[in-house]
């Protein structure tokens, strides 16, 4: 039988079917950051009964970089929303925001 939960570093994970006889671990994040604050969920797919080791460590790594990766993607959203006004249909006044 699988586990339906169980704990790790950064909380409880949660299983649920996935797409093709996959897992899907899924827990959220609380984040109080510069840049957001609220709730981030996680979600890990596998076909193995649990997420391995290393997934988890790469949850973690991922979880620990979390201010890092939302200011890169805030920057690459403001880039591209710059650059591609026109196609975004983004007036003058609404870039300028």
């Amino acid at each position: 039988m699988v586990d339906k939960s169980f704990m790790t570093s950064f909380g409880v994970l949660e299983r649920s079917e996935g797409p093709e006889e996959t897992s899907v671990w899924s827990t959220r994040i609380v984040v109080d950051n510069r840049f957001f604050d609220g709730e981030i969920p996680l979600y890990i797919l596998t076909k193995a009964e649990k997420p391995s080791d290393n997934m988890l460590r790469l949850a973690e790594a991922i979880l620990g970089h979390m201010e890092r990766y939302l200011e890169t993607g805030i920057s690459f959203l403001k880039r591209t929303l710059t650059e591609q006004a026109i196609d975004f249909k983004i007036s003058g006044r609404e870039g300028s925001i």
